[in-house]
């Protein structure tokens, strides 16, 4: 049951149990934004999944704290600078007709200065603040222009690090992912999924995702061309704008991921679970994703 299935009234209602499940958690966290509680219910079937995700996400935090600190998530770290330099990361200013946000990744400045870590840390920065700003969206599209990708990448790219995002994203966040489509790809990329990506998603997942050669256009077919930026035929503003607003987006709220980046699990405060449902080793194999 997604949320476009509820009224609002049986929406407020989960949020208000949510709410309070919370408050009997005295392993979790306690002062959870609303918009990041509307998320988790707005973006699972049931009460119960929101639960399990809601405490995935926070387990998730305890298990890898590097990548949910400071100075990691400091958007003034020189590496963190550097970083932003190798590669374009925005919202479009506008959701698509089915109420999906479209997360747009370029690979088109300087691609030695790429760093795979900083670039998942601040993914997960962007889906964080997507969560906090626009809760009852129904899920995002990510599109990916790789031109400028090299194969220098094969050396850089952590599949550790790799296999966490993939898991936090895919288990731990209500928004979920309905299409990811990447142009202009290398000869090398598909060998690059198969090895660090494909392990770590699911069957339904993969499915989802569209790899070509072809150019910009191709995206058309999946975003409607006006919401796109205009150096990508559409008429919202260019990429490098948009870029450098959500640049700014993260260092204006570098007060809310200091307060986030304390909330985490506290595992010796955790309830006795003989099924193991919630925990950092509870992985949620049966979790759907839809």
């Amino acid at each position: 049951m997604t949320s476009k299935s509820r009224t609002k009234s049986e929406i407020e209602d989960d949020l208000k149990r949510l709410r309070e499940w919370l408050s009997k958690q005295p392993h979790l966290p306690k002062n959870i934004d609303n918009e990041i509680l509307s998320a988790y219910v707005h973006g699972t079937k049931s009460l119960e999944i929101a639960k399990q995700k809601l405490d995935a996400y926070y387990s998730s935090k305890s298990k890898a704290p590097h990548l949910f600190s400071f100075p990691a998530r400091d958007t003034e770290d020189d590496s963190f600078k550097k970083g932003c330099e190798a590669l374009k990361i925005f919202f479009l200013p506008e959701m698509t007709s089915e109420r999906y946000l479209v997360l747009f990744v370029t690979f088109d400045l300087d691609f030695s200065k790429f760093d795979h870590v900083q670039y998942l840390v601040r993914m997960m920065m962007m889906v964080e603040l997507a969560m906090l700003r626009w809760p009852d969206a129904e899920g995002v599209v990510l599109a990916t222009d790789l031109s400028g990708m090299d194969v220098s990448i094969l050396s850089k790219v952590n599949i550790t690090i790799s296999g966490f995002f993939i898991h936090w994203f895919q288990k731990t966040i209500p928004m979920k992912l309905k299409k990811a489509v990447a142009v202009n790809a290398p000869k090398f990329f598909e060998t690059m999924m198969n090895s660090f990506v494909r392990p770590f998603l699911s069957k339904k997942i993969f499915e989802r995702i569209i790899i070509t050669s072809e150019g910009v256009t191709v995206l058309n077919k999946y975003i409607h061309e006006p919401l796109l930026p205009i150096d990508f035929g559409g008429n919202e503003k260019s990429s490098s704008d948009l870029n450098k607003y959500w640049i700014e987006e993260l260092k204006n709220n570098k007060d809310w991921f200091l307060k986030t980046s304390q909330q985490f699990v506290d595992e010796t405060k955790r309830p006795a679970d003989k099924l193991n449902t919630y925990g950092v080793d509870g992985t949620f194999r049966s979790l759907m994703v839809d």
